[in-house]
């Protein structure tokens, strides 16, 4: 059984002195969550921790504190810029947010989806207050193209009967991950969440929603492919570990594309071979060989006529007589 886990990155207020403790948290989510300012209501001083999970596809926060709001002004927005749509569930405690004129009030169980590109305030309004953070990036594309960002804060109330189910199944789903973070789980949670918050902010077509964060989960691993296409030790274990899935659920994300980790890698090496040896005629095909990731130059050899009917050799001295 693989008990791996996400890449987890921890931070609390605790052991710091309490006139370096907003300091230390303003810091702290500049550089690993979102830049704000940060204002302690609390009598005993700013305490507040946070642990946050890297599952690929987007970014969980699960944050615990006292009586403090954050706030993300005009100018942190310029100095400190970030694309990305939030989902605030809280779990615990009591919370206020405002954001474009609304002004919400958070118990338990409910959510609230905004963008990080207008200026809002968040507030833990009494100890003991838990919330679990979602982070979809817009900047780098993928699945949270699909959303549209709101034009002001989005609530969804934990009492609603319509979405009461969707919303459980979001907390569980959560709570679930932040406590056992495996990393061969990391992209059927990633889709999960996706899926769910999209049912919540009504995107029209869920199915087609889920179809488009397999693809984007491809991309990414095709990209990654390609940028080590010279390491002769890339295999589908590799691309999975660096998506934070299992190897069997990156088959199945290839197999929607009627391939597999194999063929994608060797195709790719093939035509980054074709590449350089249209490119430079003065490298020897031993050279282009292991440039390409292949371990031997009579693999290479054997692999292109494969693909292409031809020795590198003929296909060199056919494009070269062509050119």
């Amino acid at each position: 059984m693989d008990t791996a886990f996400v890449p987890v990155s921890h931070a609390s207020t605790e052991a710091v002195p309490p006139d370096q403790r907003i300091e230390y948290w303003e810091a702290h989510n500049a550089a690993e969550l979102v830049g704000l300012r940060c204002s302690d209501y609390s009598p005993a001083g700013l305490f507040v921790g946070e642990r946050n999970f890297d599952l690929g596809a987007l970014r969980l926060s699960d944050i615990r504190g006292a009586e403090h709001v954050i706030e993300r002004p005009r100018q942190m927005i310029k100095t400190h810029p970030k694309d990305a749509l939030f989902a605030s569930v809280l779990l615990d405690g009591a919370a206020f947010f405002y954001q474009s004129g609304a002004c919400i009030t958070l118990k338990p169980g409910d959510i609230v989806v905004y963008p990080t590109v207008s200026p809002y305030l968040f507030g833990f309004s009494q100890p003991g207050t838990r919330q679990i953070l979602v982070d979809i990036s817009v900047t780098e594309g993928g699945a949270a193209g699909v959303f549209q960002r709101p034009a002001e804060p989005l609530k969804i109330d934990a009492r609603s009967s319509r979405l009461s189910g969707v919303s459980q199944s979001l907390r569980t789903t959560l709570a679930g991950f932040v406590q056992q973070p495996l990393a061969g789980q990391a992209l059927h949670v990633a889709q999960r969440i996706q899926f769910l918050l999209a049912q919540l902010m009504g995107v029209p077509d869920t199915a087609s929603f889920q179809a488009n964060v397999f693809d984007a989960r491809f991309h990414k691993a095709d990209a990654f492919i390609a940028r080590h296409l010279c390491d002769p030790l890339l295999d589908a274990a590799a691309v999975a570990a660096h998506l934070h899935m299992s190897v069997r659920t990156l088959n199945r994300v290839f197999s929607a594309h009627n391939t597999t980790v194999a063929q994608r890698v060797w195709s790719q090496r093939l035509q980054l071979a074709c590449t350089q040896l249209e490119a430079d005629p003065a490298i020897s095909i031993g050279q282009v060989a292991l440039g390409c990731g292949f371990s031997t130059q009579a693999h290479f050899a054997s692999s292109f006529k494969a693909a292409f009917g031809m020795t590198p050799s003929e296909y060199r001295r056919q494009f070269s007589v062509a050119s």
